[in-house]
């Protein structure tokens, strides 16, 4: 029997090793859940990279330490992920989306993209119907 999904909510973080335990011991999961959990920064985030031929689905929500940096760190590594989610994230700014990040979004089935209220990515996709479950994919060739 192989774990397909993690979700962890409202907990804490901190311990860099402890965090990087448990996602050694659920390597072959396909989706990703975080949501408010205390002490997810950047550094402790990168130990996610070990999910990279695995990873279909992340979900993001209240991690208000983890940077646009640290996101784009973790998801360039990531072959397989066809659908992010991130809300309430604070430290991730549109004004620091990378070319490779706009590529990586561009190829997604999924992307609902709220980091904080001042977001205009998610504004302007607003209508398009990019980005909603069940909707086209965003293309560029």
């Amino acid at each position: 029997m192989i774990l397909e999904e993690l979700h962890l909510r409202k907990c804490h973080m901190q311990g860099k090793q402890g965090v990087k335990a448990l996602f050694v011991v659920c390597r072959s999961i396909r989706e990703l859940v975080l949501e408010d959990c205390w002490g997810l920064d950047d550094s402790v985030f990168a130990a996610a990279t070990i999910f990279s031929r695995s990873i279909r689905s992340l979900s993001l929500k209240g991690c208000s330490i983890l940077t646009t940096q640290g996101l784009e760190s973790v998801l360039l590594s990531w072959r397989e992920l066809d659908r992010l989610r991130v809300v309430s994230c604070n430290n991730i700014k549109d004004s620091e989306i990378t070319a490779e990040l706009v590529t990586l979004f561009s190829l997604l089935k999924e992307l609902k993209w709220q980091p904080d209220s001042r977001s205009m990515l998610s504004a302007s996709l607003a209508g398009t119907g990019i980005g909603q479950k069940g909707s086209r994919s965003l293309r560029w060739n």
